[in-house]
This record gives structure tokens, C-alpha cells and sequence, in this order.
């Protein structure tokens, strides 16, 4: 009796979240476009404030129908659209409000500002980095580009790298602390359970390979790491020794250092290092997965 008013409370209490998250995005989107004075989102003010409420709301509303029926895949989906729409309306209204999405509408702009900044901007590029690897669900080669953008080739590899190694051990003494329940709520139960025998055993050996190569998950791999029995300094030399040489070669790239991509020969060369790489991940993830599933037979 006392646990099911626990779980009813519970149930109350999340829903009535999930109502203010969407409510603190309805807000700042009708702030957000009250803030144009002029040009096309001013003259159609009305239209663009309806479709971000209706989207919002709907999400919103989704989120707590699928929490009431306890269709976890369903309910995780919804509330993480309806948690990056709410942050996406609440930083542009501030952008917006404060004259920065002015000051960032250039290349140029930005690095003007980030040079006004200093220190800061390097210590804002490395967080935005942690979080890149522990919840934001944003390719890592996009964050390794900006950081080249900004800070040049070297010292935005070097930022990266420091983030990419920060978040990576966040990630793992996430796992570590929280253990498998987090895991699974967070990637589901079939793919942790699946990487959990694929890194016992000989699988760690294997880890640096999948750091080094594109297409693997890697925030999930390291959650599950810290579920695993492996030590936390095996986990650090391995990601020392492979997260920052991936990010140098990514920046080498983007910065034009390595194989030109302004030149025919180099865009044919490009095209045969993405087919080799992808023919080798491709490789490593079926070894793996054929290891995996033997485990599960044995």
C-alpha cells in the first residue's frame, strides 16, 4: 500500500516537471520572436509563435501520455525533444535578447568575441566539450571543427582533446557510481547488456580500436566501462592514448593540414581513407558483435 502511493506520488510529480519544462519553452519562444523588429520573422511573428507553441505542447503532451503508459523508449524520445526544443528557444531568446546571435551571425564575429573573452572562451569550448561526450547528442566532429574554427588547428585540438578526456572519465565514473540501472534507462537494456560482453574479457583489448575509429558509440562505451570490471586506470591510459591522437587527426583534417581537399588527387584520396575506415569499423563492430553473441551461447 505505502509503495504504491510512493509510485503515485512519484507519477505526480514527474508529470508536473514535464509540464514546466514545456511551459519554460512555450514562454521563451513567444519571447524569442518578440524580439525581431523587422524582416521575415517579424512579418510572420503570428505563424512562427503558433507552430513553436503547437510543436512544444504537443511534445509536452506526448511526453506524459507515454510516461502514464510506461512505454519507456516512447517516453524517453518525446522528453528528450521536448528538453533540447526548451533549451534550443531559451538560449536563442538569450542570444537574441543580449545581442550575441548578432555578434555569432559570422565567422568573423565569433572570433572577434571569443578574442574579447579570452581564458573564458577556451574553459566555455572544453565544458561544451565534456558535455558533448556525457549527454548532448552531438557528433564530436562537429565540436572538433568549431574548436579549429575558433582557436586554429593546434589549440582547438588541444581544447578538444582536454574536453573529449574530461567527459570520458565523467561518463565512466557515471557508470562506476550508478551502475547498470542508469545505463540501461538512458541506452536501453539490449544494447548495454550487448557492449557489457563485448569489453569483459579480450573485448578490452579492443577498446583503444574503437575509440580510435569512427561509428562506435562512444559515450555508451563509457558508461559501460565503469559498469565493467575494468580498472579505472586502464580505462584512463587507454583513453589518453587514443581519444586525443583521433581528435588531432580530426582537426589535421578539418584544418586542411593532412590530405588537401581543395585538389582533385586529394579529394580521390579522401574518398578511399572514408571507404578504408568504414570497411574497418565495419569489420571490428562484426567481430565484436559475433564475440558477444557466442558469449551468450556459451
Amino acid at each position: 500500500m505505502v509503495k504504491s502511493k510512493i509510485i503515485y506520488i512519484k507519477s505526480i510529480l514527474l508529470t508536473i516537471v514535464l509540464g514546466m519544462i514545456g511551459a519554460t519553452g512555450v514562454v521563451f519562444s513567444v519571447l524569442y520572436f518578440q524580439t525581431f523588429k523587422s524582416g521575415f520573422l517579424f512579418d510572420n511573428n503570428s505563424l512562427f509563435t503558433s507552430v513553436s507553441i503547437s510543436v512544444i505542447s504537443l511534445l509536452t503532451v506526448l511526453s506524459i501520455v507515454y510516461f502514464r503508459r510506461s512505454h519507456a523508449l516512447l517516453f524517453r524520445l518525446f522528453i528528450v525533444f521536448t528538453l533540447a526544443i526548451t533549451l534550443l528557444t531559451l538560449s536563442l531568446y538569450l542570444f537574441k535578447s543580449t545581442g550575441l546571435l548578432d555578434t555569432f551571425s559570422s565567422i568573423e564575429g565569433i572570433r572577434d568575441y571569443v578574442e574579447g573573452v579570452g581564458k573564458w572562451a577556451s574553459l566555455l569550448f572544453v565544458f561544451i566539450q565534456i558535455l558533448q561526450v556525457v549527454i548532448l547528442p552531438i557528433p564530436s566532429f562537429i565540436l572538433i571543427g568549431a574548436g579549429v574554427l575558433l582557436f586554429g588547428t593546434i589549440k582547438g585540438a588541444i581544447l578538444s582533446s582536454l574536453g573529449v578526456v574530461l567527459g570520458s572519465l565523467t561518463s565512466f565514473y557515471i557508470g562506476r557510481i550508478f551502475g547498470y540501472k542508469l545505463a540501461k534507462w538512458l541506452f536501453g537494456e539490449h544494447k548495454v547488456s550487448k557492449w557489457i560482453r563485448v569489453l569483459e574479457g579480450k573485448g578490452k583489448i579492443l577498446f583503444a580500436l574503437m575509440f580510435i575509429f569512427p561509428l562506435f558509440p562512444d559515450d555508451l562505451l563509457c558508461v559501460v566501462a565503469g559498469i565493467t570490471s575494468m580498472k579505472a586506470s586502464h580505462f584512463l591510459t587507454l583513453t589518453l592514448l587514443t581519444r586525443p591522437f583521433s581528435v588531432f587527426i580530426s582537426s589535421l583534417s578539418i584544418g586542411n593540414s593532412l590530405i588537401p581537399y581543395n585538389t582533385w588527387w586529394g579529394i580521390v584520396l579522401w574518398i578511399l581513407v572514408f571507404v578504408a575506415i568504414f570497411f574497418i569499423t565495419t569489420k571490428i563492430y562484426k567481430f565484436l558483435i559475433s564475440k558477444s553473441e557466442n558469449k551468450v551461447k556459451q
